[in-house]
Order: structure tokens, then C-alpha cells, then sequence
């Protein structure tokens, strides 16, 4: 957020600048003001408006894209992977890849009693939401409470907590532990 209306003005590149007879340079002036979106009013055709339009749009999203991921370096964002993976996706499999130990002989065991279900496009699947609660973290360990909130068709919504325990090993995060309660 901008406190009053700033302007600023950028002067393109040497390469970028188009000749002309006339003395003037190629600029674009941002307007910000508060709480807007910046305007760009330039002197460039607008085949090159677009492009580079189109090019900072792209830029844009990928920057996006790049932030949206987690970090699965730290234990926190091993966790919330194993979340998404257990909870909201219902995908033991994928969700496996985060565990060790005692979290894995827990996902073995679901992974058993589940078996010969079918689980396709036709099977109502619950809406799982989550929050984060509170963090413990010390060097080689991690343990975080989440709040989910379960609604499914058909059934009263309900909510549960998951504490789930982090480990270091072999210099990665691991889920080596995970417990469910009201």
C-alpha cells in the first residue's frame, strides 16, 4: 500500500527504444496510487504493448507458480504435503512418500483395510478444510496441530485435530508420527 500518489518513470533500454526524427525518449510512466492496481500509459505501438504485456503477464504467473509451492525442506511443509495427501486427497500412496516409522506402519495398516475399495470419479468424497493451530519446533524434531473441518453430503459437518510429529532423518523431513482426536 502506498501512502499518496507516487509516479515514476522508467526509461527503456537503449536496444528497446525506437528511432525517431524527433528528440524524445521512449518512457512509461506507472501511475500507483492508493489502493489500485498500477496504470501504464505508454508511447509504444500496440503490437508492443501487448507483447510486452503478454511477457510481464507470463513473468507474472510464474513468479506465482514458484511462491504457491511448498517447501519440503522444512518440517512444516513436509506436514502440510502429508495433510493434503492423507486428509484432504484421500491418496495413501502419494501420502506415504512423507512418512517414516511409526507414520508409516500407520499408513501400511490404512493402506491394508482400504484395499479393495474403489476409490473413482463416482465416489463422494468429503470437503476437507484445514487450519493451522500451533507449532512446536526444536532442531532434529517438529510437531504441529491442525484443525480440519469435514463435511461430506448427507452428513452433519464435523470438525477433528491432527497432531502430527516431524523428524529429521537422513537429512530430511520425515512425518514420524500422526494422531487424530476431537
Amino acid at each position: 500500500m502506498f501512502d499518496r500518489t507516487t509516479s515514476t518513470k522508467f526509461i527503456a533500454p537503449k536496444a528497446q527504444r525506437k528511432k525517431s526524427s524527433s528528440s524524445s525518449e521512449l518512457s512509461v510512466l506507472c501511475v500507483f496510487a492508493r489502493g489500485r492496481l498500477p496504470s501504464v500509459v505508454t508511447k509504444m505501438s500496440s503490437s508492443q504493448n501487448f507483447k510486452y504485456l503478454w511477457l510481464a503477464l507470463i513473468s507474472l504467473l510464474a513468479i506465482l507458480l514458484i511462491s504457491c509451492g511448498r517447501d519440503l525442506n522444512t518440517a512444516q511443509g513436509v506436514v502440510e504435503e502429508f495433510v493434503d495427501q492423507h486428509y484432504v486427497h484421500i491418496n495413501l500412496q502419494k501420502a506415504k512418500e512423507y512418512v517414516s516409522g511409526l507414520a508409516l506402519k500407520k499408513i501400511n495398516e490404512e493402506i491394508r483395510l482400504t484395499s479393495g475399495q474403489v476409490i473413482d470419479a463416482s465416489t463422494r468424497m468429503p470437503r476437507i478444510n484445514y487450519r493451522f493451530l500451533e507449532k512446536k519446533e526444536e532442531k532434529q524434531q517438529a510437531s504441529f496441530l491442525y484443525e480440519g473441518t469435514i463435511r461430506a453430503e448427507g452428513a452433519p459437518e464435523f470438525t477433528r485435530r491432527w497432531l502430527i510429529v516431524a523428524r529429521m532423518k537422513e537429512g530430511r523431513w520425515k512425518v514420524s508420527n500422526f494422531t487424530e482426536f476431537d
